[in-house]
């Protein structure tokens, strides 16, 4: 089965929001995961950092949907787990 996750990349000054959408929070999770770690080396690469202390995950859907599945996302960067926000 082919898992169709989708993502959008939205800056506004210095902050960055990377907003995926999915069916399946671990296929999700994963996505994220890979994506913050991208961002991450380009950041190092001009000279910049992602502060994961400030850096949060949010879960978002319909309550029917968001009551049968883990509330949260377990997401890392770098070795780093990263807050999950309710």
């Amino acid at each position: 089965m082919l898992a169709v996750v989708k993502n959008k990349l939205l800056l506004y000054a210095d902050d960055t929001a990377i907003l995926f959408s999915g069916k399946r929070n671990d296929i999700i999770e994963s996505a994220l995961g890979t994506e913050l770690e991208t961002v991450s080396e380009w950041l190092i690469c001009n000279k910049l950092s992602l502060h994961i202390g400030k850096t949060e995950s949010v879960l978002f859907g319909p309550k029917q949907r968001l009551s049968k599945t883990e509330p949260s996302l377990n997401i890392t960067c770098n070795g780093h787990s990263i807050v999950s926000k309710e």
